[in-house]
């Protein structure tokens, strides 16, 4: 289950423009993860408890060697690859290891907290690097709005026009190539913006004078992780 897929974007940067951006699906990481310095990630699961969950697929955009604002995109499926009795089970840890095991790499997400426990019970082992997430410096930023959404901050940041559709989310069990092509497309599309969205969310943070709490609040993010892996929420750390 091996395919690539061409899609055709409105620009992040240039939102009057349109990009090509291709995709690969596929059930093992086929990029080169261990020189480039941020990740865009994003999980697709099932359930919403850790001890329940299952990951179906996860998305990686990474910088294109050589090519400013290009993407590498790739979705993994990982249903049956993550499954601890599939040949390829080892195979997928071990590059999942690879990644989370580097301390100069940024992971960029949106809402970290839902992804970053499932990537590291997936690979069995802590994340050393360190973590962007859009939603968390968001709602530093925006304390006045309860609107922090990936859409929501895509429509406000980055392009006007952009809308999502309703998914059908049952088919995520399935292999990619028997998903209709909204959920195809919505797969790349989440990992698509983050990189512009974290770029942007700076400068607004820069503007404001909030650099420096935003990146605070991010060394927390690891950490947090493995409290949720535990059983526990930010609760406990609360008066």
């Amino acid at each position: 289950m091996n395919f690539t897929r061409k899609f055709k974007f409105r620009s992040p940067y240039m939102p009057d423009s349109f990009l090509t951006q291709e995709a690969v699906f596929t059930e093992e990481l086929t990029f080169d993860y261990s020189k480039i310095p941020w990740i865009a990630v994003d999980t697709e699961y099932l359930s919403f408890d850790l001890n329940q969950d299952r990951l179906c697929a996860i998305q990686l955009a990474s910088p294109k060697e050589g090519a400013e604002n290009e993407l590498n995109i790739e979705v993994v499926w990982v249903w049956n690859s993550l499954n601890p009795k599939s040949e390829a089970q080892n195979v997928v840890k071990e590059q999942l290891t690879r990644i989370l095991a580097r301390t100069d790499v940024e992971l960029i997400m949106h809402v970290a907290s839902a992804d970053l426990p499932r990537l590291q019970i997936a690979a069995g082992v802590e994340f050393k690097g360190s973590v962007f997430d859009t939603k968390v410096a968001s709602r530093i930023l925006f304390s006045n709005s309860h609107e922090h959404g990936l859409v929501y901050l895509i429509q406000t940041l980055l392009d006007p026009k952009y809308n999502e559709e309703k998914q059908n989310y049952t088919q995520l069990d399935l292999a990619p190539n028997q998903w209709d092509d909204k959920l195809v497309q919505y797969t790349v599309k989440d990992v698509f913006y983050l990189h512009a969205l974290r770029e942007r969310l700076l400068e607004v943070a820069k503007r404001r004078g909030q650099v420096s709490l935003i990146k605070h609040a991010m060394k927390t993010l690891p950490h947090l992780a493995s409290l949720y892996q535990a059983g526990y929420t930010e609760k406990v750390l609360s008066y």
